[in-house]
């Protein structure tokens, strides 16, 4: 999947720190729920962690959320 990485790099950056944290988490295989207990909210702020993440990213899916995560993150690594 190909991405504009002028546009996904900043997005990225836009996305606050708790966002952040969300994709990291959906993207390592977290369940919401999961999510949930570990950052101590609930399912429904997880959700809405997620949607502004995709909203922010331009995205309609999280398969594309997590694969702009996972690209950046590989190229700054």
């Amino acid at each position: 999947m190909k991405f504009n990485e002028s546009d996904t790099e900043g997005s990225l950056m836009n996305l606050s720190t708790r966002e952040n944290i969300v994709l990291a988490l959906v993207a390592d295989g977290y369940s919401y729920k999961e999510i949930a207990l570990k950052l101590r909210i609930s399912i429904r702020t997880v959700h809405t962690y997620m949607g502004r993440c995709l909203f922010k990213l331009k995205v309609n899916n999280r398969s594309k959320a997590i694969a702009i995560y996972s690209a950046l993150n590989a190229k700054s690594k």
